[in-house]
Parts: structure tokens; sequence; C-alpha cells
């Protein structure tokens, strides 16, 4: 993806969440041809999920019923398994 087109997808983060810019612009630039998943830990409002290049199948954890997982991690770690 060319430069003009990063910087128009980065121009969409607001002020108050200008700490995704950078994680986005490096999706952009070094993974926009791979099939991954990227998992977003304490996703709250899910800022990035339609900022990330359509190759990569986004997941939220948070609580919440709008999370693809929905736990509370101050209650405890969050139960991972091998191989995933």
């Amino acid at each position: 993806m060319d430069k003009t087109k990063i910087q128009y997808i980065l121009n969409k983060i607001g002020p108050d969440t200008g700490q995704y810019k950078f994680i986005v612009s490096e999706l952009y630039e070094h993974f926009s041809k791979k099939n991954l998943k990227l998992l977003e830990v304490g996703a709250d409002s899910r800022v990035i999920k339609d900022l990330i290049p359509k190759n990569i199948t986004y997941h939220s954890l948070d609580f919440g019923k709008d999370h693809t997982y929905s736990f509370n991690l101050d209650n405890g770690r969050f139960p991972i398994k091998d191989e995933v």
C-alpha cells in the first residue's frame, strides 16, 4: 500500500487514540500481504478494528458482551491454549 493511503488511514485516528498510529502503520507497511490474526487485549472500544488491513482477522479481549473474548483481566490470567 502506498504511503498516501496509509497516511489517509492514520488521519482517521483521533488525538485521544494516537497510541494506535504506530501499530496501524506497521501493520500496513509490513504485514498487509499475509493472512494474520490479531488479538487486541484490553480492547474497550475496538478503535483499530476498522483501520487494520483486510487480510488481518481482528479479535478483541475485554470484559463485556461485544468482544470476541469476554474476560476481566483484573480477575486473573486469561487461559490460553498452547499452539493457538
